[in-house]
């Protein structure tokens, strides 16, 4: 066996939490790097297009760094290298769809909470003609659902489900929202990174959960661009009683919803999971292995937490400073 084949077979076939931080990290140095450099070009609808496929693309750029720093095998760390059934896509597109219209309540009124505190909500995206449609759905649905399902869900929950499954699904999807800047969509996004979450965990490849985010943003786009720019609604005719009663309802679909989309992700549980055949490691193979679980836990715990603190530490003022502006 040549040397070349020997490195590539010690390499480490899933990230761990030091490689989420570092690739975290990674990220929110590159975002700020760039959203400097985006300073400069103006603005435009062209250019926001531009920064916004380029600020993407930092993403993957994060997970590739995390990749040469723990040694990791980038595809199947990413659980990009698992092909699903065709009847978990099938499955997914109907998660894609449950999600959308049962969660959207929940986030209209938290929306309309928020304003009425003194939130000043976002522009609506405005398309003016249907070839910039066609611009924005690569650059708002394709490339968003590859690039941040690979950050989020391929290396991010994967590598913080060495701690605990459901921990890393809450973390990845809390860190998810947070990326997203906008206090307007917290809520939406907060409920959509869980329920990517848990589809990764229980179809074990990243396919399905790009598939959902992809129709989740596609929709969203498309009812948007039907419909055009939505009218402000004054928030201070609304009362907190009718608030409250829209959150009540609001709560009951979100339920309803949630158990349908339990029950999708039970279904694909069961589709995909079939027994793995055993793998016989080699003596090298076992001894870097072992080297690697005495190495990393102790040496690299500090880094973790320095590094989290620091890069949730940004992005959580970013967030903060957006509400209070």
């Amino acid at each position: 066996m040549s040397e070349i084949q020997v490195e590539k077979r010690l390499k480490n076939p899933s990230f761990s939490p030091s490689d989420t931080a570092v690739a975290l990290a990674s990220y929110v140095g590159i975002y700020y790097i760039l959203s400097l450099l985006f300073l400069r070009m103006g603005q435009g609808l062209a250019v926001s297009i531009i920064c916004s496929l380029l600020l993407e693309g930092s993403f993957v750029g994060a997970v590739l760094i995390a990749s040469a720093f723990g040694k990791v095998e980038f595809v199947s760390a990413t659980k990009l290298s698992k092909k699903p059934s065709y009847k978990t896509f099938l499955i997914a597109a109907a998660i894609a769809v449950i999600t959308l219209l049962a969660f959207s309540s929940l986030t209209n009124v938290f929306m309309v909470a928020i304003e009425k505190l003194g939130y000043n909500p976002s522009d609506d995206i405005t398309i003016p003609n249907v070839g910039y449609y066609f611009l924005y759905v690569i650059a708002m649905c394709i490339v968003p659902a590859f690039m941040e399902d690979i950050m989020f869900r391929g290396c991010i929950l994967n590598g913080l489900g060495q701690i605990n499954k459901h921990f890393a699904v809450i973390a990845s999807a809390f860190l998810f929202a947070l990326m997203h800047g906008s206090p307007d969509q917290t809520v939406h996004q907060l409920i959509l990174g869980i329920v990517l979450g848990y589809v990764v965990v229980y179809s074990s490849s990243l396919w399905p959960a790009i598939l959902i985010h992809f129709l989740n943003n596609f929709m969203a786009l498309t009812i948007g661009f039907i419909q055009g720019p939505s009218q402000p609604v004054d928030v201070s005719t609304i009362s907190w009683a009718e608030v409250g009663k829209s959150f009540s309802v609001a709560l009951a679909l979100a339920a309803a919803g949630a158990a349908l989309v339990v029950l999708c992700i039970w279904g694909i549980k069961k589709i995909e999971d079939k027994p793995q055949p055993k793998k016989e490691n080699n003596a090298a193979e076992q001894a870097n292995v072992a080297e690697e679980k005495k190495a990393k836990p102790e040496s690299r715990l500090a880094l973790t937490v320095i590094l989290y603190v620091l890069a949730v530490g940004f992005m959580l003022l970013e967030w903060i400073l957006r509400l209070l502006a």
